[in-house]
């Protein structure tokens, strides 16, 4: 978070939010309306959250422990983004949905879906992995692909985020290895 607390959507054990302060130090676990999937920071005061059992996004406020919008899904919604005031999210057998924060659908990008779980967007560019073909791909607005990144070492890649020289991170659970791709997606 851009405060230097750490939140984190516990999908697997706990179905809750967690934060942390800067040090590691469990700050306060925040409940939620189902079990979260991922997370994005829109503001100091303001997240959304990801809820694929439940199809739908939420926005809530993290300072007043609040529920400000409800956004539904026509089916589980995982990976989530935030850019620019647009959320970016993956709907499995929809491809990925970029909307406002109100929920207004701004465009849908045709893409399958089946093993897409995390996403990340920038200002021109959306990033995201495939779990049964082990690729990170980075795609433009259009759904045109720039480049993909395969290595056979790393599996359930399940974090994903880009540094502002559009270097990639991602984390894979499988083999607990956290690599750098470069901006070009063809060097680690």
């Amino acid at each position: 978070m851009s405060n230097g607390k750490i939140l984190i959507a516990d999908f697997s054990q706990s179905g809750k939010l967690i934060e942390y302060d800067d040090t590691g130090k469990n700050v306060v676990i925040l409940q939620t309306s189902s079990k979260p999937y991922d997370l994005s920071e829109i503001d100091t005061d303001r997240i959304a959250v990801s809820y694929p059992f439940a199809n739908w996004i939420e926005i809530l406020n993290i300072k007043k422990n609040t529920i400000e919008k409800k956004i539904g899904c026509k089916q589980s919604c995982y990976g989530l983004s935030y850019h620019n005031g647009r959320l970016f999210t993956v709907v499995k057998e929809r491809g990925i949905v970029i909307m406002d924060t109100n929920g207004t659908r701004l465009q849908t990008i045709k893409i399958d879906t089946t093993y897409v779980c995390v996403i990340t967007a920038t200002e021109d560019k959306l990033y995201y992995t495939v779990q049964d073909q082990q690729t990170v791909n980075c795609c433009n607005f259009e759904g045109e692909t720039i480049w993909i990144f395969k290595n056979k070492s790393r599996n359930f890649l399940a974090g994903l985020t880009v540094d502002n020289n559009q270097n990639v991170y991602v984390l894979s659970l499988g083999s607990y290895n956290l690599t750098l791709i470069q901006h070009d997606g063809e060097t680690e």
